[in-house]
């Protein structure tokens, strides 16, 4: 790994705090199987591996998966991870809950939408080659 790794932190987490899940809010997340990918942006040598999904009732895992294939699209498309973005039905505001994207152990990202409260996290990591 070289030194092109991009540090994606400051983007999502400008200006939001990093929490932590308590006993009480853990209860309520849902792991998602199926959900790891690589995701690559073409011609750049830039990649994300993420998985890990954990969605937060009411929503279901399908509509996890669906919210994170479109964070991978945006990814791909402009090679960073969206502070915010609609999925064609609602928006979704995300933040890093720890660690750092660049990071060999990469971060967990999460996503909320304010209408539903759904949520959503994963685990991403950010590298080139």
């Amino acid at each position: 790994m070289n030194r092109k790794t991009i540090t994606l932190a400051a983007v999502l987490a400008a200006g939001i705090g990093a929490g932590s899940v308590t006993d009480a809010e853990a209860a309520t997340w849902r792991s998602c199987p199926g959900s790891y990918a690589v995701t690559q942006v073409p011609r750049v040598g830039m990649y994300m591996e993420s998985g890990n999904l954990r969605v937060r009732s009411p929503m279901n895992c399908a509509s996890g998966r669906y919210a994170l294939r479109t964070v991978r699209a945006r990814f791909r498309t402009r090679r960073y991870l969206p502070e915010r973005f609609s999925d064609g039905y609602v928006s979704w505001y995300g933040w890093i809950v720890s660690g750092r994207l660049n990071a060999p152990r990469g971060a967990t990202v999460q996503y909320a939408e304010n209408t539903s409260h759904t949520s959503f996290r994963f685990h991403a990591h950010i590298y080139s080659d």
